[in-house]
């Protein structure tokens, strides 16, 4: 969790949150028990799904540099289909897929710059999958001349004239020891998008690193 966004980590995917924060009018304001004041402002969640495609069922996920704060979770705020209440969930700043796709593991950390920070780590020798995923709960998906993949919301927040956006900016892919660039694209059909490199059959000896970063582009302050 961050102050742009929650981010809950499964086998089949990610499940994001993005905050809309409204202040609410006099007439309306409540107190809740234990609460010192009545609250002057509430939060409406807006939910997008990225969802794996291809992937391996069995993944194994690690997390590491444990943050103090707890957190609960209840329906994944209309993520994926699990009805659970979740309680005093530990929080992190680094998750680890292990072989998301056969010989290719998967990193995700939150950077001190903001965003979300993630990397495809293909081991040596092994020849690079195809790696795609499937948005949901997005109005459109689409790449510009940069090759960044822009992913705007279907929800347009009352704080703001517009909607929000994700940007994830165009991947990088070298050979993991010399950084020898590797050409690779972001490559969109519908709500589907696949990392696209410039052959099916490309492997190093080195192994090979593919380094997108996902950003907010817009977002939804008070009214």
């Amino acid at each position: 969790e961050n102050e742009e966004f929650n981010a809950y980590f499964t086998a089949h995917g990610i499940v994001f949150q993005f905050p809309e924060r409204r202040n609410i009018e006099e007439k309306d304001r409540v107190k809740v028990d234990k609460e010192p004041e009545e609250r002057s402002v509430e939060t409406i969640w807006h939910t997008a799904t990225m969802q794996w495609l291809n992937a391996n069922p069995s993944v194994e996920l690690i997390a590491e540099q444990k943050v103090s704060n707890y957190y609960n979770y209840s329906n994944f705020y209309g993520g994926f289909d699990d009805k659970t209440f979740y309680n005093f969930v530990p929080a992190y700043k680094k998750i680890k897929y292990i072989d998301l796709y056969p010989g290719v593991d998967a990193e995700f950390e939150l950077p001190e710059e903001g965003g979300l920070k993630y990397k495809f780590i293909v081991k040596p020798n092994v020849v690079v999958p195809l790696i795609s995923f499937q948005w949901d709960g997005l109005d459109k998906i689409s790449t510009d001349e940069k090759g960044d993949l822009h992913l705007k919301s279907k929800f347009a927040p009352e704080s703001l004239n517009f909607e929000w956006q994700l940007l994830d900016h165009a991947p990088n892919a070298f050979t993991a020891a010399s950084r020898s660039d590797i050409p690779v694209k972001f490559s969109v059909n519908d709500n589907k998008v696949e990392l696209k490199l410039s052959s099916s059959i490309i492997s190093s000896s080195e192994g090979i690193v593919i380094d997108p970063w996902l950003t907010p582009t817009t977002y939804p302050s008070l009214n």
